[in-house]
């Protein structure tokens, strides 16, 4: 049996979320810089799947797509000549360049394209609370149980059903399994440390703010599902709404002048965005490896699988991360 304690508890929270549920579900895979290596591996796998798990998880109830494309404008010339290359060297990845100083008609004389950037026609975004919803109805479905309860300690040793992995909650309760899979952000740490195991994980924090546009008749007929400016992810949702969120400082408070800096991208604002109103704001932490890449995938003995520290592409790797579970089990 398996284990699962990285799914979220409480959607639908507003506040300091942690997991999914604090995430845009923006879904950046084809335009990631390097060309190799594990992190590009773990991307291009995540968008080769993610279609084939829409199609699994949509219900009527809960229906799931993909809302594409993705611009990211470029911040300095040299960035702009690296996307250039980027959209060279990926055709097959339905990326498309944006020369300097093109007219993108999304809003008069915003944004500012002086440097460039590209379009990602396949990258975009996923709602992350549908996505868990769908989940959810899954496991359902396939008969899945779910324990709503803290760990409070993993040890090791058989039961009398020959399980190699004893669980404890409250009351001294105690589940047995075969195989656990500790997915659990900053927890994983404590978790992982009960059995003598040392992983080293940063809290990194990120805020998000919903934004009502005050100009009468607005509409973001010509925006794309994401559009990434200074490193801001501006996301309309209805006709004068606009998420706007970005990772923007270590540990777990958020600071007040982080996210007026974000609000008013560092200094590039326009006058239309500075007077939206903000209808809400959360914050999410994830967890970030020390000294290592992200993610931590490791079997670290038998039935004793480590899938955490995804910073801040959690959704993004999510389907690449479970196919490397999946083959750990077999």
């Amino acid at each position: 049996m398996i284990f699962d304690i990285g799914l979220d508890k409480q959607i639908n929270r507003i506040g300091n979320l942690n997991g999914s549920s604090a995430s845009l579900g923006v879904l950046m895979g084809n335009t990631f810089k390097r060309n190799k290596g594990r992190a590009w591996a773990l991307r291009k796998r995540s968008m080769e799947i993610w279609p084939e798990w829409i199609k699994q998880l949509s219900t009527k109830e809960s229906p799931l797509e993909i809302k594409t494309p993705l611009i990211a404008l470029a911040r300095s010339q040299e960035e702009g000549k690296s996307m250039e290359r980027l959209c060279n060297e990926r055709k097959d990845c339905g990326l498309e360049i944006i020369r300097r100083n093109a007219k993108l008609n999304l809003v008069e004389k915003w944004p500012r394209t002086e440097f460039g950037g590209l379009v990602s026609h396949n990258d975009g975004r996923i709602d992350p609370i549908q996505l868990q919803q769908s989940i959810r109805l899954d496991m359902k479905d396939l008969r899945i149980s779910e324990i709503a309860e803290n760990i409070i300690s993993i040890k090791r040793g058989l039961s009398k059903n020959h399980f190699r992995w004893i669980l404890e909650v409250k009351d001294e309760k105690q589940y047995y399994f075969d195989t656990i899979i500790i997915c659990s952000a900053l927890n994983s740490e404590i978790l992982l440390k009960q059995i003598g195991y040392e992983i080293q994980l940063e809290p990194v924090l990120g805020q998000v703010i919903d934004l009502e546009i005050q100009t009468e008749g607005f509409q973001w007929s010509d925006w794309p599902a994401v559009l990434q400016f200074n490193e801001v992810n501006l996301i309309p949702y209805a006709s004068n709404r606009l998420l706007m969120g970005a990772t923007l400082e270590r540990g777990k408070t958020a600071s007040k002048d982080a996210l007026k800096e974000m609000h008013y991208l560092k200094g590039n604002c326009p006058i239309w965005l500075q007077r939206a109103i903000i209808k809400n704001k959360w914050y999410g932490i994830r967890s970030r490896p020390i000294n290592r890449s992200a993610p931590i995938l490791e079997t670290l003995e038998n039935g004793l699988i480590v899938a955490t520290g995804h910073y801040r592409n959690g959704i993004l790797l999510a389907p690449a991360t479970a196919e490397w579970v999946a083959n750990q089990i077999d």
